[in-house]
């Protein structure tokens, strides 16, 4: 999005994701060594406030019924954040991500491809309710020993959207510890 566009946020964005169903919003922020930045707080504030103008922005311009959900994350390369920032990204929703995150997106695509985009947005979205993806499905109930299970048809495209596995010890947590940010 351009910086100034009278229908744009007002702030650059490093990187703009959109798909049918999400838009996302990345804003990269990176140090040659390792450090604690002063205006990370204020950084991620600026992000969020440019949330409703941004989202506005997509919808004039790929509009889409129902309207796609949105997220807003930083991808920190050397960039050490504060117990202070995790907070203010927790309470902005802005998804924080770090050089160990980074290097895991980029294995998980080598070795599952294309569908690795479906973890990262289980991930940004982890807790919300994408109503684009909701949908009702004719089912039959039967029962194995105590247990009961269902047994239904779906597209493994849409199934690929609304089930992941976490693939990491625990998953991911919505705000990582400031421990996750140290280098090397």
């Amino acid at each position: 999005m351009k910086a100034g566009n009278e229908n744009g946020p007002e702030n650059q964005i490093d990187v703009v994701a959109v798909d049918d169903d999400v838009s996302i919003a990345i804003e990269c922020k990176s140090a040659a060594n390792p450090k604690r930045s002063s205006t990370l707080q204020a950084e991620i504030e600026h992000l969020s406030s440019a949330r409703v103008r941004f989202f506005r922005a997509i919808e004039r311009s790929l509009p889409a019924e129902p309207k796609r959900m949105g997220a807003q994350a930083m991808f920190l390369w050397g960039v050490l954040p504060q117990q202070r920032d995790l907070e203010t990204a927790k309470n902005c929703s802005v998804m924080l991500f770090d050089i160990d995150d980074i290097e895991y997106y980029e294995k998980l695509t080598e070795h599952i491809g294309p569908a690795a985009k479906y973890i990262f947005l289980s991930d940004i979205m982890a807790g919300r309710k994408i109503r684009a993806l909701e949908i009702s499905v004719p089912a039959l109930q039967a029962k194995m020993g105590k247990l009961l299970y269902y047994t239904f048809a779906i597209s493994p495209e849409y199934l690929l959207k609304i089930a992941s596995v976490a693939h990491r010890a625990g998953g991911r947590p919505h705000i990582p510890h400031p421990s996750r940010f140290l280098l090397g």
